[in-house]
């Protein structure tokens, strides 16, 4: 991952953020570390971590919930460094080069592993994951001052960590760094999408064919490859899935 990809990224996440909720950087009442204990909780459970009853690891459905965190977790940051976050690039960027940093360190290679045994080393890891993110809830008393310049290991450690556990899933979960930039390009399609056709009013049909939302975008990314114009594709795909299933649930 570059700088430009990321930057591009936390831009479509910050206008997305400001679709919903216009004053989403400054409400009190929003917190992505609870958005984050909530996917990653989903996460273990695609992961099959109930020993107590039969169940098949669906990895790639705990790589989408890696998405998703991925998308609370930038959106915290920006909330932490919110001129870092949107700023033009340079070289000085503290953000993104503290995040670049961290993700690079923990996508070393390791020795080969079982599935089995990544299945379970990511368990672990979003367990501690979890444990960061409970530890830090009150996210913007840690907000620096216009007056402070923020340094990203210094001033915010537990965002350092919560980064760090983030890489060792992406590692576990064998999810490379252009795997990341492809599948949030493509799921951030489809939290647009899903607003547009009123996800948050309720309307929203989330089950097609027998299939959730999710699922069906695993099958369109799948299909596009590295095609140019990625979200403007999942867009169009997704739109004419749920014109063809759901609306005729409805």
């Amino acid at each position: 991952m570059n700088k430009t990809k990321l930057h591009e990224m936390m831009q479509l996440q910050d206008k997305f953020n400001a679709t919903v909720d216009p004053i989403w950087r400054e409400d009190e009442h929003r917190c992505d570390n609870t958005a984050m204990l909530v996917e990653a909780g989903e996460l273990i459970d695609h992961l099959g971590f109930k020993w107590w009853k039969h169940q098949v690891p669906n990895i790639k459905q705990a790589q989408m919930e890696l998405v998703d965190i991925w998308h609370f977790l930038m959106s915290d940051l920006i909330r932490s460094f919110p001129e870092e976050a949107i700023a033009a690039l340079d070289d000085d960027s503290v953000l993104f080069d503290g995040v670049l940093d961290v993700i690079k360190g923990g996508m070393i290679n390791e020795a080969e592993m079982t599935e089995a045994e990544r299945t379970r080393a990511a368990i672990k890891t979003a367990t501690v994951f979890i444990a960061a993110t409970a530890c830090d809830m009150n996210e913007l008393s840690s907000t620096p001052s216009d007056e402070e310049s923020p340094q990203f290991e210094s001033v915010f450690p537990s965002h350092v960590l919560k980064v760090q556990m983030f890489s060792s899933l992406m590692l576990e979960l064998q999810v490379t760094e252009s795997m990341l930039y492809k599948w949030y390009i493509g799921k951030n399609a489809l939290n647009n999408f899903r607003q547009a056709n009123g996800y948050k009013t309720g309307e929203y049909i989330k089950h097609w064919n027998n299939q959730e939302d999710n699922e069906v975008l695993v099958d369109i990314i799948e299909l596009a490859g590295d095609r140019a114009g990625l979200f403007d594709h999942v867009l169009s795909e997704l739109d004419k899935s749920y014109q063809m299933y759901a609306k005729k649930v409805a």
